[in-house]
């Protein structure tokens, strides 16, 4: 293995265990949001999370993940510019984009 093979390898895995924490946080502002859906700093939070996926997937080999985090960005997005708060269904369809990352990641 080349020194920059070795280097890119590296970066994919910090890319992975940091991801690991990231969707971590993003299941507890998740559940945040599902006991005080006005809590607009855990919206913008989560917000975030999902456009650093969608800057950052491709970039290391993940390239669902980079869609996903569109997915997910775009969603919170509109929310956030119509200052309304999330539903029921809102929630459900980002918790279901956090565990096909989580999945992704896995694979």
């Amino acid at each position: 293995m080349t020194s920059v093979e070795h280097q890119l390898d590296t970066l994919r895995s910090q890319f992975t265990e940091h991801s690991e924490r990231r969707i971590a946080e993003m299941r507890q502002l998740l559940t945040e949001l599902q006991t005080d859906p006005a809590n607009s700093g855990a919206l913008h939070k989560l917000r975030v999370h999902f456009h650093s996926f969608a800057g950052l997937g491709t970039t290391y080999g993940h390239p669902k993940i980079t869609a996903l985090g569109d997915r997910g960005e775009d969603r919170t997005l509109e929310l956030l510019r119509k200052e309304r708060r999330p539903t029921r269904n809102d929630l459900a369809a980002w918790a279901e984009i956090v565990d096909a990352l989580s999945a992704d990641l896995e694979s």
